[in-house]
């Protein structure tokens, strides 16, 4: 089977791209947060978790410590390390989320991550147990 050199270039494209799952992106930090987050969950869905971590990252390093998308990001970044079978690194993160909701102003936060992360922390038990 005879293959041209366009397809061939093409197909060495798409399985050099496939192996870019864990390379380190530039994120674009003109971005809004929800789109960070969705450019991370794209990035999730395509099993590309260290990048995902990346997007997530930068919605955490210029966010209000307690807003929703701090929360959701903080959230996604422990559920990402879940999916990739850290559950050492995920339940610390899942742990810091809910020492949060410790916090006297803690009605003002949002309850599903405080509820997302009890849900995981309980899978990670069930998952670790020996």
């Amino acid at each position: 089977m005879v293959i041209r050199p366009c397809i061939a270039s093409v197909i060495v494209v798409l399985v050099f791209a496939g192996c870019g799952a864990g390379k380190i992106i530039a994120v674009d930090t003109s971005l809004s947060d929800a789109e960070l987050i969705q450019r991370g969950q794209e990035a999730f869905d395509l099993k590309r978790y260290r990048q995902a971590i990346q997007y997530y990252t930068a919605v955490l390093e210029r966010s209000d410590p307690y807003s929703e998308s701090f929360f959701a990001a903080e959230y996604e970044v422990a559920f990402v390390h879940y999916k990739m079978k850290d559950y050492k690194t995920a339940q610390t993160k899942l742990e810091e989320i809910l020492a949060n909701y410790e916090n006297t102003e803690s009605e003002l936060y949002p309850a599903q991550y405080r509820i997302l992360s009890r849900i995981l922390l309980e899978s990670i038990a069930e998952k670790t147990k020996s």
